[in-house]
């Protein structure tokens, strides 16, 4: 009773998975379930008839424990887990609040037959002992080998069951070669993608004809939760490292040449306008474009930064860009003007890579580097990505007073302060990489910290706090520049913000529309007023402006040296963005990920899919990444 209950539950928590994970129902992943929680009941049959009920009772648990991480991350970034998401395990320890802000009755099913087997286990050993006979001679017949491997301590059973458990297994394993590697043209596609073979051309990078290569979603709609898991891990052994031909390299050469030659990086009025300044640069948690200059309920959301646009370049259409590696992805786009990795975090993935980086280039001008985050060093895998950026001296939680934390860790406000404390005694010119925390889900901010007082309807309190968290964060700002300025480094510094990515996801809309009584949030309107982050160059000399151009995190880098002088090709030969100042109307990718699905963005509107052209631009970073491309080409 136990092993057809064990058996019964494992197909039914797969199917309920993909069906949530997947968002329809497929015969595909009904029938992959099924020849799943079939390979996975005899797996444990071949431990031994002592073992094999604990056996699956571990199985169990273990494929409970994956459904529900799969369930939960889908619950935030509507997407399933891939396994470099699960191979980043030194973020769990941070997330503890916002894991537990997610979770609901949905995820707690697939654990709903643990009462049973405890059950069974108290007070069912004897009658599980009766079901669990001692095995009778069978008559042979073809597959006994296999048959023993399954069954080793039940071949009494029928013949007839057993023939039916083995075509279905073999059956299901014929269907997940077909779908799992693709043939004819699928395959000519897939190889281009550098799924199959080891030097793939960057000519000829297009998207994927598989979707699943693409789209995990539709990876558990052919393979089902689990099967899922099980390509997703073939093709991360397959496709993580690359050796690319000398041919490779000129073609990844030509693509920079020619996109400097096209006008990235034109110069502007702007051309070295805070040459020789301090730059500092602030990276702020989930801090979305949409909150500037709101009125909520008659309360200003954000004032100190509408009082800092009157001094500052302000450019309200900007993009985040990150794939699967959410902050990392921001910290990788803005430090070295590269799309980041198609899968995973660049942070894990390459930390042993060789990367030009804003601060190598400007510690060649002779500034004094430093980086500060309020979080542990290896969140992230921080610590051992920074000094790969030249980010080498790293103020993390351990070297910093822990005097007031908020969510994952110090508070934003505890964060300037000991930064401004950390910069007078810096030697000037310093660029200082600053990245804020308290902004991050569930967005608690603790009583007496926020002044903004809302009363929003049921449903619109997660919003709601999330603009309280922004609010907190802009309050915060205002004791920042308050602190340079009595420090006497207001004048000398350019202060650089944006926000890493999403708070607020297009799932949240119902949420944020009874937070500010708003109608009914479409696609379109998400995708160009709520989606953007800002962009916002502060210095008190400068006469406030607003551009229109529309672009993405991977234009921060050139627009920074366009500012501060650095001449074009110290950095055209790896710089993959644009400068926003001599853009003309701009455009921006979104390359899909967590946040966002695959968009392409311009003055003119909003394009679902990416030009052939612009996928060739995604694939060519993610070539450059696997194949450490700047270790032999600096």
């Amino acid at each position: 009773m136990m092993r057809v209950l064990i058996f019964l539950s494992l197909t039914a928590k797969m199917i309920y998975t993909s069906v949530v994970l997947s968002g329809s129902f497929t015969w595909s992943m009904f029938f992959m379930s099924i020849v799943t929680a079939i390979v996975l009941w005899g797996l444990a049959y071949s431990f031994g008839r002592r073992r094999h009920t604990w056996t699956l009772i571990g199985i169990d648990g273990i494929v409970s424990g994956i459904l529900f991480a799969d369930l939960l991350y889908f619950k935030y970034f509507s997407r399933p887990l891939s396994v470099y998401a699960l191979l980043q395990t030194k973020n769990i320890g941070g997330l503890g609040a916002s894991i537990e802000s997610l979770w609901s009755w949905q995820e707690w099913v697939v654990w709903l037959d643990a009462p049973l087997i405890v059950g069974l286990l108290l007070f069912g050993r004897r009658l599980s002992s009766r079901t669990s006979s001692a095995p009778v001679t069978a008559k042979p017949f073809p597959g006994q080998g296999a048959s023993r491997w399954l069954f080793p301590s039940h071949a009494s059973l029928s013949r007839p069951f057993k023939m039916l458990v083995l075509s279905m297994l073999v059956i299901g394993f014929l269907f997940f070669l077909m779908r799992a590697f693709p043939f004819s043209e699928d395959l000519n596609v897939a190889r281009s993608q550098g799924a199959f073979q080891d030097a793939p051309s960057p000519s000829e990078l297009t998207k994927s004809s598989v979707a699943w290569l693409d789209n995990p979603r539709e990876g558990v709609r052919l393979f089902g939760a689990i099967g899922h898991h099980v390509v997703d891990t073939l093709y991360y052994w397959k496709e993580d490292r690359l050796d690319v031909s000398e041919a490779d390299r000129e073609a990844i050469r030509t693509w920079f040449r020619e996109h400097a030659e096209a006008g990235a990086f034109l110069p502007s009025a702007h051309h070295g306008e805070f040459q020789g300044m301090n730059l500092l640069l602030i990276q702020v948690e989930s801090l979305q474009n949409f909150t500037i200059g709101r009125d909520v309920q008659g309360q200003a959301l954000t004032p100190n930064l509408n009082r800092m646009l009157e001094h500052a370049y302000y450019f309200p259409a900007i993009y985040p860009q990150t794939i699967e590696g959410n902050s990392s992805d921001a910290e990788l786009l803005t430090q070295t003007g590269l799309y980041p990795a198609a899968k995973g975090s660049s942070f894990y993935r390459f930390d042993d890579h060789t990367y030009p980086s804003l601060a190598k280039l400007l510690a060649e001008e002779g500034y004094d580097i430093l980086a500060m985050h309020g979080d542990r060093a290896s969140y992230w895998n921080r610590d051992r990505m920074f000094p790969t950026l030249g980010l080498h001296d790293f103020y993390d939680l351990s070297r910093l007073d822990a005097d007031e934390m908020i969510g994952m860790g110090l508070s934003d406000r505890s964060l300037f302060r000991q930064l401004v404390d950390v910069l007078k005694e810096r030697t000037s010119p310093f660029y200082a990489f600053v990245i804020t925390l308290s902004t991050h889900m569930p967005f608690i901010i603790p009583e007496g910290s926020d002044s903004l007082s809302l009363d929003v309807e049921e449903g619109g309190a997660y919003a709601a706090d999330y603009l309280k968290s922004v609010h907190y964060f802009d309050q915060t700002l205002r004791e920042l520049l308050e602190r340079l300025d009595e420090a006497g480094l207001l004048e000398s510094t350019v202060i650089v913000l944006y926000g890493d990515h999403d708070g607020l996801l297009q799932k949240d809309s119902p949420s944020l529309e009874k937070a500010l009584n708003l109608a009914e949030i479409d696609d379109e309107t998400w995708l160009t007023m709520f989606q953007p982050i800002p962009l916002v160059i502060y210095h008190p000399s400068i006469e406030g402006k607003t551009f229109s151009t529309v672009g993405g995190q991977v234009d921060i880098l050139p627009t920074i040296f366009e500012l501060m002088g650095i001449p074009e090709e110290r950095y055209n030969y790896f710089a993959m963005g644009k400068n926003l100042f001599s853009a003309d109307g701009g455009y921006a990718v979104l390359p899909g990920g967590d946040y966002a699905d695959r968009a392409w963005i311009t003055p003119d509107g909003v394009t679902r899919a990416l030009p052939e052209e612009v996928e060739g631009w995604l694939n060519l970073a993610d070539l450059i990444h696997r194949a450490d491309y700047f270790a032999e080409n600096k």
